[in-house]
């Protein structure tokens, strides 16, 4: 009897461990990159990401799919001047629930392009303290427009500014590209670089998650 009791607790205790280490499946760090179209003839045009989507991270054009959650989106607009894209994250200072980033080439110094994205390996607590939500878009699609229409550049050149990523990367080669340190809609970290925008609006992104 006694011994059947023992072997119950082993087999109890296994089945605990196991749960345990179901609950500590590594994360997946793989780099991943994507390509949102950002062509500035659909006003507004543009398209966003959710990291989070299937593990790997999904987009979507929002002219297609309207209603889909996105943690950061890229969207351009057709002024006087030609398309004026810019990078925008989820919500802004005014939503609790807003998703936040960290410029930390700046940040940190570790530098532009590809290499520092693959050096950027670990978050410090200062880092997450820094963390920010884009201020108020304050502009009005209505209301902000030229004779003909299209958005007035200034106006909207003033808006970008409230934005953490804005369009301070859009016309960046890719070894001036910074990296961003990104906190999604579910709390999670990810590193993210705005690689490229080609002449006809194909923007390319690359995005890793962070332990």
């Amino acid at each position: 009897m006694k011994l059947n009791y023992f072997l119950l607790l082993i087999l109890i205790s296994l089945f605990f461990i196991c749960c345990e280490n179901d609950d500590l499946d590594p994360i997946d760090t793989q780099v991943y990159e994507g390509v949102i179209q950002t062509n500035p003839q659909n006003f507004p045009s543009g398209g966003g990401i959710d990291f989070d989507a299937n593990e790997t991270g999904q987009i979507a054009q929002l002219d297609t799919a309207a209603s889909f959650q996105f943690d950061l989106k890229i969207i351009a607009y057709r002024t006087a001047e030609g398309g004026r894209p810019a990078v925008f994250l989820f919500g802004d200072e005014t939503n609790a629930s807003s998703v936040m980033a960290l410029d930390i080439s700046s940040f940190s110094e570790i530098g532009t392009e590809p290499i520092a994205f693959q050096n950027f390996q670990e978050i410090t607590a200062e880092m997450i303290n820094a963390l920010e939500p884009d201020g108020v878009f304050d502009f009005e699609p209505e209301v902000d427009l030229d004779a003909q229409g299209r958005p007035i550049l200034e106006i909207l050149e003033d808006a970008f500014s409230a934005l953490v990523i804005g369009d301070k990367v859009v016309r960046l080669d890719e070894v001036d590209q910074p990296v961003f340190l990104i906190q999604t809609r579910e709390g999670k970290m990810y590193k993210f670089q705005h690689v490229s925008r080609e002449g006809g609006g194909a923007v390319t992104i690359r995005w890793a998650r962070l332990k």
